[in-house]
């Protein structure tokens, strides 16, 4: 028996192809059909998976053409990988869908997942997207247990792409990081802004500062310790640019404090920043 008959028993088997649908295509071989499979009688053929559909049903999933058959041999691509994918993401995977997935080297357990996650509605091209991104289905559960919601494909690769963790957004947002946005959290890592640079705002009462503005803090190098330091030297209820601008001066509570020595002063920002830097 030639091999493409070979495969079209085994196509057979696995429910790809219906009875007759396989004596057909033996028949076009020129390969004998096998007794099993010739004939069946309608008591034996009642519960049988592999009876045609009822006139009129459409059927349930693609059929393969001899010609299709004979590139899916070709690809490597098994009667087993068929069922196993078709299972996780739909019976309407074709012949040239099936390959693709292949070459990519998707994997049926991991496309399985994703469909248990939710993504029931998955492309081919997204499945192949993730693959050749090196988005496993345990990433992409990580990230939605993290962020308490399901991200699209495209975010997802995003943030891999990233180098962000599940465990660092959950870090993040444990942190107080309040529903940040996919650009957010890659602005975050991007600017080396860790989990425990926003706890430690957090424990200072610092809390009201957007992502944006953490990072031109932390790129300024302004700590929770510097701002707190100009509270108790009567700054209060400093903007991010004011208080990068005094940073940038050189002015600290000490020097602020040492002026007050002077009676009242012009306390404002910019004129602390030109007292400083005049001396």
């Amino acid at each position: 028996m030639s091999a493409e008959a070979l495969h079209v028993l085994h196509m057979l088997s696995v429910g790809t192809l219906t009875v007759d649908e396989a004596n057909d295509l033996l028949a076009a071989l020129g390969t004998p059909a096998e007794p099993a499979i010739a004939s069946a009688s309608p008591a034996a053929r009642q519960d049988d998976p592999f009876t045609p559909l009822p006139p009129g049903t459409p059927p349930a999933a693609p059929r393969f053409t001899l010609e299709q058959l004979a590139d899916l041999q070709n690809a490597g691509v098994e009667g087993r990988y068929v069922g196993a994918l078709r299972a996780a993401l739909g019976d309407h995977l074709t012949a040239e869908d099936l390959i693709a997935l292949h070459d990519a080297g998707v994997d049926p357990q991991q496309a399985a997942t994703l469909r248990d996650l939710g993504f029931d509605g998955l492309t081919v091209g997204q499945v192949i997207d993730l693959q050749e991104a090196g988005v496993k289905a345990s990433y992409v559960g990580g990230m939605h247990e993290a962020l308490g919601k399901r991200l699209a494909v495209a975010e997802l690769i995003e943030l891999y792409e990233a180098g962000l963790s599940p465990k660092d957004v959950a870090a993040l947002c444990a942190a107080g990081l309040d529903d940040p946005t996919i650009a957010q959290l890659i602005m975050l890592q991007e600017a080396g802004v860790k989990a425990n640079h926003l706890a430690a705002f957090r424990a200072a009462g610092l809390d009201t500062f957007t992502p944006e503005e953490l990072v031109e803090l932390s790129s300024a190098g302004i700590t929770p310790g510097y701002i707190l330091e100009l509270h108790e030297a009567g700054l209060e209820n400093l903007d991010t640019a004011q208080l990068v601008l005094l940073q940038e001066a050189g002015v600290d509570g000490d020097f602020v404090k040492g002026l007050h020595e002077f009676g009242p002063l012009d306390l404002s920002p910019e004129s602390l920043a030109r007292q400083r830097l005049a001396r």
